[in-house]
């Protein structure tokens, strides 16, 4: 399946979105092709992910809400009624010339390897952690 998709999608932006669309139909089996088109991806992908249960997932009206809510509606909830535990989001924007952001593609991709991860939010936020825990200490003195 992922060969199929990678070569109808060959962008890294096109099979990453692919991607993430198949993963979501797969983990919201409840949910018809119809309720998916419905959904809004700001809802759909936290629905969809480990941190919601799989009783929360199959629930209708829960899914009914996925399609409605704006984003902070739909967490509170999944955090209020259904006993969920997701916390808002936050991009971060960076803007790099082209050299420079391939010189922290790279950095961040050896991250990636080294631990398994595949995101670069991910290995970014890996690399973070890590860092934090080396100087924690030096900070504090």
């Amino acid at each position: 399946m992922y060969r199929w998709i990678q070569v109808l999608y060959p962008s890294d932006d096109g099979l990453r979105y692919a991607l993430e669309a198949n993963s979501t139909q797969k983990a919201l089996s409840a949910a018809t092709v119809a309720d998916l088109s419905e959904m809004k991806r700001c809802n759909a992908v936290p629905l969809a992910s480990k941190f919601v249960s799989d009783t929360c997932r199959q629930d209708r009206a829960v899914i009914e809400a996925a399609k409605t809510a704006t984003e902070k509606q739909f967490r509170e909830k999944l955090n209020v009624d259904h006993g969920q535990h997701l916390e808002s989001t936050e991009t971060l924007k960076f803007t790099y010339s082209k050299g420079d952001a391939e010189m922290v593609k790279l950095a961040l991709g050896m991250v990636g390897k080294l631990i398994g991860i595949e995101d670069l939010s991910g290995e970014l936020l890996a690399l973070a952690i890590d860092y934090i825990a080396e100087h924690r200490e030096e900070e504090e003195q």
